[in-house]
């Protein structure tokens, strides 16, 4: 891997000029995946707390398989170690 950051935007997400949904940070690789919030693939905002965060853990698992971690026994897909993410709700 390159000694630059790679940004992860998985396909089927909405995309910002100004951040990308996760990165990939070369020291570990370690992936850093931005703040997740209920919008859909069409950047449409769900109705509803229920729905919303639902939608936000999927994204969540978007860029994590977009990364090529894919969860199950908490291993990326090269055999990284996966930490248990830490979701807030306001």
């Amino acid at each position: 891997m390159s000694g630059e950051p790679r940004p992860v935007d998985p396909p089927g997400m909405p995309t910002s000029p100004a951040f990308a949904q996760g990165m990939i940070a070369p020291a570990g690789p370690l992936l850093f995946v931005g703040g997740q919030n209920g919008i859909d693939s069409s950047g449409t905002l769900l109705d509803g707390m229920g729905p919303q965060s639902e939608q936000a853990l999927r994204n969540v698992l978007a860029v994590r398989a977009d990364a090529g971690s894919t969860g199950g026994d908490r291993r990326g897909g090269d055999g990284s170690r996966a930490l248990t993410p830490t979701a807030g709700l306001a």
